[in-house]
């Protein structure tokens, strides 16, 4: 059997109250945590990027704080 990577990094961001009613709307109809559904999402994007030849460095502090915020 296969395992998955131990998860070892905690992210925190803030986003928006529309987003995170979709965010629960999407979880509770999937039956998945938020935590699983953000990882999946995360993981897409970062293989997206990837494959479009973008470096997949840390984020740059982000310009619009209504979206998304993220701390350390």
């Amino acid at each position: 059997m296969t395992r998955k990577p131990k998860k070892t990094g905690v992210l925190k961001f803030r986003i928006d109250a529309e987003t995170y009613a979709a965010l629960k709307r999407h979880c509770t109809q999937t039956g998945q945590s938020m935590s699983v559904v953000m990882r999946d999402i995360l993981e897409r994007e970062l293989a997206k990027a990837a494959v479009e030849g973008h470096e997949t460095v840390s984020p740059p502090a982000p310009t619009n704080t209504r979206h998304i915020r993220f701390e350390q």
